[in-house]
């Protein structure tokens, strides 16, 4: 019996250390890749065809040659395989706990790939795309309804699929269709989460007035009043769209925790070469296109849950692996030989673990980096149509027909990225959060253009918010460069205040109170708690009376943080850590944040910390360790 369980452990320890390979999909489909990224996409259709992948990695194959097949303009062919890769996505969703056992204790590439939210919800999306290039209208309309059915099965509602890109689409098919109610529905959605993509308010003017009503408008300075100059001022229509770039990939990260050290999933991403494509008509540029969908969006969102479950399992995995060295270590001392191999047995098992430790790096990786739509109204007739990308091969021209009764669709794929011997693509670290990656984005927008005072006031409050607060320098100049003000001292206000410098945040807020009149944000309250914060504490207290939250995310969170200095100067350490929670909560970050939240807290009475409110904010700043580490 032991000797069979001894056979057991030493089969399963060499299973794991098979398993701590990657998956092989991506070495067997480099080529295919390769010749896509080139914009081979006929050769690199048939690299793939010929790659066998296992079981537990076939929807990353059915996804990336739909594609690939897309790009080389094989349409139906490529919808066949969509319909596959979503039933193979389906069957994959329900994990057995076989499964989970498998991603716990072997490599998290060791279950099937069921693909992350928003690749499901892309597939009919792509196959819209599809049946669009077929002019097949009847096929177009289902799924448009079919992605309002998967919205309502990946999310809680479909309307918190709010993907601008697929509501665009859905609304130019009920227009081809006839069926220009459900068009303005489509537009008016755009109108309600303030859309920033063009087009869609002239559109949304051209239906109402057709069908005699008065929605709401977007304001007039919106970027959804963008237009050509010669927009809906003839017949015909001619509609590009096109995908640039490739999306971020996943790699795996080893991250220090302090406890122990976890493979967590980061990103990598070579930016594309065009950021747009310039549309030619018979020679004469009439426009470009304009991205209504940023795939990265969507990539950083599945990277923050991957790396939940990287650490949870790491969790589960430190405890199978501290009781079978545990149980290893007795049988060891023992002096039977065949207990001495069981736990010889057990211990190579627990190492296989640990040599089978990496994150996921599974994803849809031929996915563009951002889909482009450009919209123009021509005369009938024929045109000799160039779109040329902004950076890198274009493609030849192509003949093409403009009529009045349907709109001409033209598709294409720009999927190349920064040349090799380039510096090294920027990479999404495992220790980043979501605000640190838009200061890296909004650093790199001031870096091209130093005047942009809007983007450096933007970027001042993005450092605050990411616990940087040596912002002074960049606030002035956001404001003397014409940037919001309201931002900047925003920015100024709170660093000035974490850092401890009350009168000077005082001033601040006094200037802002004249400089952003009539502004939501509470400057002159600011101003009074802030200038009696900087009066020496002997004998003295803060104002009695704490101005009320103002709600907005930035204004609420300093809020929160001043009202949580003057209850501690007042000695009520419960409501200050309550206040200090309250601005972490909103959106302000650091360790001066932190360390506030645990200096009151520990001032705090045992019934307090005992309470539901006070374990539950114990449990948040747990939780928010645990997601930076």
């Amino acid at each position: 019996m032991i000797g069979h369980i001894v056979k057991t452990a030493l089969v399963l320890a060499a299973l794991l250390l098979v398993s701590s390979c990657a998956s092989g999909y991506y070495a067997k489909a480099g080529a295919a890749h390769s010749a896509y990224k080139r914009g081979e996409f006929k050769k690199s259709a048939e690299i793939i065809k010929r790659t066998k992948v296992s079981p537990r990695d076939r929807l990353l194959r059915l996804l990336d040659e739909s594609m690939i097949l897309h790009a080389a303009g094989e349409y139906e062919e490529s919808n066949r395989l969509l319909s596959e890769a979503e039933e193979q996505a389906e069957s994959f969703r329900s994990k057995s706990l076989s499964r989970e056992i498998s991603a716990t204790l072997f490599s998290e590439e060791a279950t099937e790939y069921a693909g992350e939210r928003f690749e499901r919800m892309f597939i009919p999306v792509i196959r819209l795309l599809n049946y669009i290039a077929l002019e097949n209208w009847n096929g177009a309309q289902v799924e448009v309804r079919k992605i309002q059915t998967t919205a309502e099965r990946e999310y809680d509602r479909a309307a918190d699929f709010d993907n601008a890109f697929s509501m665009y689409l859905s609304a130019m098919i009920w227009e081809a269709s006839g069926l220009i109610n459900d068009a303005l529905i489509e537009y008016r959605r755009l109108a309600a989460q303030n859309k920033q993509v063009p087009y869609y308010a002239h559109d949304m003017k051209r239906i109402s007035a057709k069908l005699g009503m008065m929605p709401k408008f977007p304001p007039k300075d919106s970027i959804a009043w963008q237009s050509p100059e010669n927009y809906k001022k003839e017949d015909g229509e001619l509609i590009v769209i096109v995908g640039i770039g490739q999306a971020p990939i996943f790699c795996s990260e080893t991250v220090a925790t302090g406890f122990f050290t976890v493979a967590m999933p980061t990103l990598s991403h070579e930016p594309a070469l065009a950021d747009h494509v310039e549309i030619k008509i018979d020679g004469k540029s009439i426009g470009r296109t304009y991205t209504f969908y940023n795939v990265t969006e969507d990539i950083l969102k599945a990277l923050e849950l991957r790396r939940k479950r990287s650490f949870m399992r790491k969790l589960a995995k430190l405890g199978t692996q501290g009781a079978l060295y545990g149980v290893s270590n007795e049988l060891m001392k023992d002096d039977e030989i065949e207990k001495q191999l069981l736990g010889l047995g057990l211990a190579l098992l627990g190492i296989s673990m640990s040599a089978a430790e990496k994150a996921d790096e599974r994803s849809w990786r031929t996915l563009p980096d951002f889909f482009q739509i450009g919209r123009f109204f021509l005369k009938p007739g024929e045109y000799e149509v160039e779109l040329v990308p902004s950076k890198g091969t274009g493609m030849p021209p192509e003949k093409i027909s403009i009529d009045r009764d349907k709109p001409r669709f033209m598709m294409a794929s720009f999927p190349q990225t920064t040349a090799s011997g380039r510096p090294a693509p920027f990479k999404y670290s495992a220790k980043k959060s979501g605000t640190e990656t838009e200061v890296a984005m909004l650093a790199a927008q001031v870096k091209k253009n130093p005047q942009a005072g809007n983007a450096k006031a933007s970027l001042a409050v993005a450092k605050v918010k990411a616990g940087e607060y040596d912002v002074e320098l960049l606030s002035l100049e956001a404001i003397k460069q014409g940037g919001s003000k309201e931002d900047a001292y925003f920015a100024l206000i709170t660093s000035e205040t974490i850092k401890g410098s009350y009168a000077n945040a005082a001033a601040y807020a006094q200037k802002a109170l004249i400089a952003v009149p009539g502004s939501s944000v509470p400057f002159g309250e600011y101003a009074h708690a802030l200038e009696s914060l900087s009066v020496s504490s002997k004998g003295k207290t803060g104002p009695k009376i704490v101005f009320k939250d103002p709600g907005d995310h930035h204004a609420g969170a300093l809020s929160a943080y001043i009202n949580g200095l003057v209850c501690e100067k007042n000695g009520d350490f419960e409501s200050a850590t309550k206040n200090f929670a309250k601005s972490h909560q909103k959106g302000l970050k650091g360790d001066k944040i932190d360390a506030k939240i645990v200096e009151n807290y520990k001032k705090t009475d045992e019934k307090f910390r005992k309470s539901k409110e006070g374990m539950k904010i114990l449990d948040d700043f747990t939780d928010f360790f645990l997601k930076n580490l």
